[in-house]
């Protein structure tokens, strides 16, 4: 391995360190959008099972009123 003069060995740990600065930057902003993507999913996903609550209700407030009018029916009959 040749000899190198402590200047150029710094600078190229200079190198590789603002090399890794940047990768680590790159690295934070794609966790940050990663983030917002997985925030907005979770919203998406909150209003999607309350729609399904919602229709889940109306199914059955409309099979409890059908069955409590054929029992009226059969009854009052």
């Amino acid at each position: 391995m040749p000899q190198t003069n402590p200047e150029e060995r710094m600078a190229k740990v200079e190198g590789i360190l603002e090399q890794m600065a940047e990768r680590l930057n790159h690295i934070e902003t794609e966790q940050i959008s990663l983030r917002e993507g997985q925030e907005g999913l979770r919203k998406q996903v909150r209003s999607e099972i309350r729609s399904l609550y919602n229709l889940i209700i109306i199914m059955w407030v409309t099979i409890i009123f059908s069955f409590g009018g054929l029992f009226a029916t059969i009854v009052f009959k």
